[in-house]
């Protein structure tokens, strides 16, 4: 898991504490597969790289091509960020242009939808295939209608389990469950309301069956011999631990260009239907393909930057194949290698709750060149206990505004916003009234008034904001982890101006204090671009109202 370009998505490490702080980074331009975790020594923590030079057998002499290096700082992990964002600017991925200037995003890129994701079969991961009651697809329109008028926001539909194969069963997920034909109406029926739609696909990964329906595709498999096209152990056994409880399944190697040629005509078919994003590499997070050690493919039979090289290689021809008008996508958001072919992504952010805090790091460094969404959520349910930590929802959805990224709301069958995905019971749901209301407040901001910092502007070290904590308990223990009853972020525009974003995701208002002595004052602006209050350079008091946002405007 903790891997890069993969679910860790820069090369860089930091640890600190109030007096000093340590940063350890690879320069590496090439941007090729390492290890980076940290865990426990004795009573400190270890901070670990693990390097993969993806070198021929028998070569004992090699240069890594890039420096690791190691500093020292002051600060928290905003300083350390902005250590690694200035190498990363002085040395930016080949093709990749702030969105300010990226002439093929399309038009709704850069007006924050709202993207609403439901299964079209079943309600839950593991159902079997069968329509639920928001197939046919129509029969979502009015919950998206509903949403949208109530959010003030532009839909992105994010279609699950709308295979006619099997959900989660890559790679043959054509023909749409229901037919091309009505898959392409829904399309035209969500842009004629100027809403988009997009699919959730499933990975690099060849299904022999299926856990959750009859497809079986072993004939095939065997007659043509496809294992030879597979990721091999080093001791030649081909094995996945990829989502083996839908599926049973074995992962492509990316170096194959049978891999590269199934996943290309596979998303050339499915743009063709006129859709707006495909979310093409779940499972794959950051974009990465999986080890392979195989000694009879064109790759050296270890790890390597042929990795990345082979990923790239697909990346570009994939951006041809659907064309500028349909964005391209993985689970957990694209890792640097990745990010100039990626431009919308499900930042599973909410996965580090697993072992602490998630922060706003990848909006820290990388805002300006992609924004993502938010994603499904899968797995929050085992990380914050819904009923003892009622504000978590909303705690997600500050988060993911104040990142800069595309809120996102999961419904059930009914329309009703759920937890998250993969969830059965919803007898106990979120305060559906409080989370419109917040995501109204959010959207106001970010397509207005706002929309030159959190959407075309780059993130900076917010002035320190003080206020009570909450706590979110975790699922089935007795641990909490508090997090600030008001989020918040800074931002800079290209115009030179700075803002600074309270979020309330409480369901009371807050009152909060921020110490402005290092400034020349500032001015509460409510959505409308009004002045509500003026600061002065000092310690100031703010009321942030309930499911609410601020702007702060620093003279």
């Amino acid at each position: 898991y903790a891997m890069f370009p993969a679910v860790v998505q820069s090369q860089f490490l930091s640890y600190y504490d109030d007096t000093a702080g340590i940063y350890i980074a690879a320069e590496d331009t090439e941007r090729t597969v390492k290890g980076i975790d940290f865990g426990p020594l004795g009573d400190a923590i270890k901070l670990q790289f693990k390097l993969y030079p993806g070198i021929e057998k028998g070569v004992t002499q090699f240069n890594l091509g890039y420096n690791l290096v190691m500093d020292f700082f002051c600060g928290d992990w905003y300083n350390a960020a902005q250590m690694y964002r200035e190498w990363f600017e002085e040395n930016l991925p080949k093709y990749l242009l702030p969105i300010e200037e990226n002439q093929d995003l399309p038009e709704w890129y850069t007006d924050s939808p709202l993207v609403v994701t439901y299964p079209v079969q079943g309600i839950h991961d593991m159902d079997p295939s069968g329509p639920n009651r928001l197939f046919p697809y129509s029969n979502a329109l009015p919950y998206l209608e509903k949403i949208g008028k109530a959010t003030d926001s532009r839909i992105m539909a994010v279609l699950m389990h709308w295979e006619s194969t099997a959900p989660w069963a890559p790679p043959y997920v054509w023909p749409p469950l229901g037919g091309e034909k009505m898959l392409a109406d829904f399309c035209n029926e969500l842009h004629k309301r100027n809403y988009m739609l997009g699919v959730y696909c499933s990975g690099i990964s060849y299904t022999i069956q299926s856990n959750i329906n009859d497809y079986n595709m072993q004939n095939e498999y065997d007659e043509k011999g496809l294992s030879r096209h597979m990721c091999a152990s080093p001791t030649g056994e081909i094995i996945s631990k990829t989502c083996q409880a839908q599926r049973k399944s074995y992962d492509m190697c990316i170096a194959e260009d049978f891999t590269k040629r199934v996943l290309l005509d596979e998303a050339h078919k499915i743009a063709s239907s006129g859709l707006d994003y495909i979310q093409i590499l779940d499972q794959n997070h950051g974009g990465t393909p999986y080890f392979c050690f195989s000694d009879k493919h064109s790759h050296p039979a270890v790890p390597g930057k042929w990795m990345v090289e082979h990923m790239t290689d697909f990346l570009v021809k994939l951006k041809a194949t659907v064309g500028k008008n349909v964005l391209l996508g993985c689970e957990s958001a694209a890792a640097e290698s990745y990010i100039p072919y990626m431009n919308l992504s499900d930042n599973r952010f909410n996965l580090n709750g697993y072992v602490g805090k998630f922060i706003p790091l990848y909006g820290y460094i990388y805002h300006k060149y992609l924004q993502n969404f938010s994603g499904n959520s899968v797995c929050s349910q085992d990380i914050f206990d819904e009923r003892r930590s009622p504000d978590s929802y909303l705690l997600r959805a500050a988060h993911s505004f104040l990142a800069g990224a595309f809120m996102t709301l999961v419904i059930n069958e009914d329309g009703k916003i759920a937890w998250a995905w993969g969830e059965r019971e919803f007898d106990y749901l979120p305060d559906q009234e409080a989370v419109l209301s917040f995501i109204k407040s959010a959207t106001s901001y970010k397509r207005g008034i706002g929309k030159k910092y959190l959407t075309f502007g780059e993130m900076i070290k917010p002035y320190y904001v003080d206020c009570d904590t909450v706590k979110m308990y975790k699922t089935n223990a007795e641990r909490f982890t508090q997090y600030p009853c008001v989020l918040t972020t800074a931002w800079k525009a290209s115009d030179g101006t700075h803002a600074q974003f309270l979020a309330n995701y409480c369901l009371q208002d807050k009152v909060c204090t921020i110490d402005l002595s290092n400034t020349k004052g500032a001015e509460v602006i409510d959505q409308n671009g009004n002045v509500i209050k003026t600061l002065s350079a000092e310690v100031c008091t703010i009321n942030v109202p309930r499911n609410s946002v601020v702007m702060i405007l620093f003279k």
